[in-house]
């Protein structure tokens, strides 16, 4: 993932998927969690939750 301004080299960025839930429609609930840690201050980490969904399609 890049940074539009330039600065991607400047974070590092962590992605930990957890927590799957089956939905009563199908398909299948996750939580994702982002860390984004600055090179420069290590120290600084900022870190967002979210739940996401994929549905995944077998072929017949």
């Amino acid at each position: 993932m890049t940074s539009p301004w330039g600065h991607s080299a400047d974070l590092a960025r962590f992605y930990t998927v957890t927590e799957p839930q089956r939905h009563p429609r199908g398909y299948t609930v996750y939580k994702v969690t982002a860390r984004v840690v600055s090179r420069r201050n290590p120290e600084d980490v900022q870190e967002v939750v979210c739940l996401s969904t994929r549905t995944f399609c077998l072929p017949c």
